[in-house]
């Protein structure tokens, strides 16, 4: 395309006229008379600049901006190599000129909301530098959260200055390709108009300017791999959910109370979203009211909403949504403060020997390791060879060993190695009374299971921190009776370090989430001064992306001496690694993940304590069936100990009838569901300890639904299979719901954790003719063909009660 010029009209603030000239180009049409003509119009040595992002997040234009012009530049994401023998200029010469004349150009001061995006965007997909980059909301005009609307109009100018709703629609990230040309343009100048701020001078001063021409390229290339991977995530993030509420509401004078009924799609406060609550008056016309969050507390929500008396008297709830993305969580925040302060040269974050290891992928060991750690084990419950080695690889406080990699199939045993290590480093007062053990996982439930076994083996020494948006009127019932002594909610959190030890009541040990860590006030009231985050064991560390641990290294690292993983890259993999395949796990880092120590031996005990110790085998999956993920799964390298030696323990239900439909963007199988539910019904009556698990929110919705309407328990009895990991039952009940595609089996770590929970019997229910036939090349095909047809029940069996 050629060079083209029109002008803009920007509307975003009150007091403004006049109009914007802007110049549009590709990179390659970029020459030095065009560049000195955009500058020749700069009335400061401020520009602003914002940036455009195409497919994956790759950036695909800068706009920069003076007061009545901007420079809007179109990136080739493939430029042509340069041909030496040409004269005419190429897209490198172009990018040259760009880089020198105007990036980092020390004479010019660039502002920028996003800095770290840009920055990184601009190496990772360009290999350009910036010098004197200013990130427009780390300028401290107010105490808003970062990308809060908040934010955004405080910094700039405030709400008495802008139009509110033009800069809600201009700050977009959602925009359409024919908005989004504008849209840049209208960001770059807006940017720069806060260098017209009476203050700004002063707040400038006290930002630190990124200069990534400063930083060396591994460490450059790291930082944008982990801002690349968070962008990504945040894209697939939906920015329409259905909310789950009671049929039964209240209304105030415009305000709607409701009752949320599950805490992955309840309400949530956010300054971004906008509420739409659908409506019928005796199952007619449906009416759309728009409002906002008020208030949440554990299951009842408040809505500002405008709705009369009289519609709200006879009017029925039909649905709820939410649209518009979520605030961004504080373990978002970190991560985006952590690069930042590198980007800046504020911390040397991957100066850090185990960060060091971790993202630049080199060895780097510190001096002073933990010495005081001795490889001696005190635990009174049986280990097996594996575990043990484990255990004793985790007390070393040999450098080398400062980072520990523990792989871990289905019921080898990984708590126990947890339990091992924890109790070992409690019997050491030369090493207890100086650090800390933190024990952390991805999700709540993972800590919760961490803590239920430390409690199995007799030590209570333990504190468990837990948010109370998760713990108040959701799951306090998961925390009763034993571990309520040791739970403390966030709501709770002591106000100063006095308090938090009358708290702790001399715990070093203290189990939380991975997220808490990046809570500000684990900081402030003092838990990390009293029990400094010395050790740090991750659980269920293959569904952990590497960047989700840069707020660990940017704010605890001081003081962090060990890294212990725990794990299984065979099961789930971190969020978003379906769509994207580009994120890593601690387990794709190959320095690293070559020194794991692999638990081999599927069989997991148990420990009860009580006037005296007892111990009970509890073996994990039926021989034949794990076996079967032995061969499948990991190389014939796992043993199976079990008493349960009969192929019958895993049995397949033939549901020909069976269909699966959409449920919104999920799936859904009727006839499954039914089948599922009839061998749900037998199991209760005698008295089995069973759950379902399927791979779609739909069926587990629905077969929810059908439990309560036949009168059995129904909580905590059907799950998703990523939320299954790490559990376990006795029999397991599984609706596959696909019949025409193979969608979620064709994701062989998925299939391995459905495949593998089960410790007495495992019932399948699904299409014999799809498994055997499109699914046939799935783990779950592989599966079928090998236990053959006497595997199969069909439905008569099932409604005669013969399985």
């Amino acid at each position: 395309m050629a060079k083209r010029e029109h002008t803009v009209r920007p509307t975003i603030f009150k007091k403004f006229t006049g109009s914007l000239h802007v110049t549009v180009l590709r990179e390659a049409d970029l020459t030095p008379s065009i560049v000195a003509t955009f500058l020749s119009s700069a009335t400061s040595n401020v520009l602003g600049l914002a940036a455009s992002y195409g497919h994956r997040s790759v950036l695909s234009a800068l706009v920069l901006s003076t007061k009545t012009h901007c420079l809007h530049i179109l990136f080739a994401t493939h430029p042509p190599k340069k041909n030496r023998n040409s004269k005419s200029r190429t897209p490198h010469d172009s990018r040259r000129l760009l880089q020198t004349s105007i990036l980092s150009n020390p004479a010019y001061s660039k502002l920028a909301f996003d800095a770290e995006r840009v920055s990184c965007g601009l190496y990772l997909d360009y290999e350009l530098r910036i010098a004197s980059l200013i990130d427009a909301e780390s300028l401290p005009t107010n105490n808003s959260s970062r990308g809060s609307v908040a934010c955004l109009l405080s910094v700039l100018g405030g709400p008495e200055t802008v139009h509110q709703q033009q800069v809600m629609e201009v700050f977009d990230k959602r925009l359409r390709d024919n908005q989004e040309a504008e849209a840049v343009v209208l960001r770059a100048w807006a940017t720069w108009r806060i260098s017209l701020g009476e203050s700004y001078d002063k707040l400038v001063l006290a930002v630190r300017p990124i200069h990534t021409g400063s930083l060396n390229n591994t460490v450059l290339m790291a930082l944008a791999k982990c801002v690349r991977d968070a962008d990504q995530l945040a894209a697939l993030k939906p920015t329409r959910v259905k909310n789950d509420v009671a049929a039964k509401f209240s209304t105030e004078t415009g305000q709607l109370n409701v009752t949320l009924q599950r805490y992955t799609t309840r309400l949530r406060p956010g300054d971004r979203q906008q509420i739409v609550v659908e409506t019928s008056i005796k199952g007619r016309s449906i009416t759309r009211h728009k409002g906002t969050v008020r208030s949440v507390e554990g299951r009842n929500a408040s809505l500002n909403l405008a709705m009369s008396q009289k519609d709200a008297a006879l009017a029925k709830i039909r649905k709820i949504y939410t649209v518009g993305p979520e605030n961004a969580t504080n373990a978002e925040l970190a991560r985006i403060t952590a690069v930042l302060g590198t980007l800046t040269q504020l911390r040397t974050l991957l100066g850090h020997p185990l960060a060091h290891r971790i993202y630049l992928g080199e060895q780097k060991f510190p001096c002073d390791s933990c010495s005081e750690l001795k490889p001696i084990i005190h635990y009174d419950g049986p280990l097996n060879d594996a575990q043990e080695k484990a255990v004793k690889h985790i007390l070393s406080g040999h450098s080398k060993k400062s980072i520990t990699v523990v792989q871990g199939p289905p019921g080898t045993g990984k708590t126990t190695v947890v339990a091992a290590s924890v109790t070992s480093m409690a019997a050491m007062p030369q090493f207890i009374g100086r650090h800390g053990v933190w024990l952390i996982a991805h999700s709540n439930v993972a800590v919760k299971k961490i803590a239920e076994k430390l409690v199995d083996i007799g030590f209570r020494n333990f504190k468990l921190l837990v948010s109370h948006e998760f713990h108040f009127d959701w799951h306090e019932h998961l925390y009763r009776d034993v571990l309520e002594a040791n739970l403390i909610s966030s709501d709770q959190f002591p106000r100063n370090s006095l308090d938090t030890k009358t708290a702790l009541n001399g715990s070093k040990v203290i189990l939380c989430s991975l997220s808490m860590l990046s809570s500000p006030r684990i900081v402030t009231s003092g838990f990390t001064k009293l029990v400094p985050l010395s050790v740090v064991m991750v659980d269920e560390a293959s569904q952990i992306e590497i960047g989700d641990y840069l707020p660990l290294f940017n704010i605890h690292g001081d003081g962090l001496k060990k890294l212990v993983f725990i794990g299984d890259d065979k099961q789930l993999a971190p969020f978003g690694q379906d769509d994207l395949g580009t994120l890593r796990s601690i387990f794709e880092v190959a320095n690293v993940r070559k020194q794991a120590i692999f638990l081999d031996t599927q069989c997991e005990s148990s420990i009860s304590f009580s006037s005296r110790c007892s111990f009970a085998v509890l073996d994990r999956m039926p021989t034949p069936i794990g076996d079967f993920i032995s061969r499948r799964v990991y190389d014939n390298r796992l043993r199976s100990q079990h008493s349960i030696q009969d192929r019958s323990s895993c049995r397949f239900v033939d549901v020909a009838q069976g269909k699966e439909v959409r449920a919104g963007h999920s799936f859904r199988n009727v006839e499954e569901a039914n089948h599922a539910i009839r061998v749900a019904k037998r199991f209760h009556s005698q008295g089995k300890m069973y759950r379902i698990i399927t791979p779609y929110d739909g069926q587990r919705s629905y077969i929810e639904t059908l439990l309560k309407g036949a009168g059995i328990p129904w909580e905590d009895r059907c799950f998703n299979v990523d939320s299954f990991q790490g559990n376990e039952a006795d029999h397991i009940i599984i609706s596959v719901v696909r019949t025409e595609k193979v969608g979620f089996l064709s994701n062989r770590r998925r299939s391995n954790v459905m495949l593998s929970r089960c410790k007495r019997s495992m019932t399948i229910c699904t299409s014999r003719a799809f498994v055997n036939g499109k699914a046939s090349a799935t783990l779950l095909g592989e599966m079928a063909a090998e236990w053959g047809n006497g595997a199969w029940l069909n439905s008569r069996d099932i409604l005669a009660g013969q399985f």
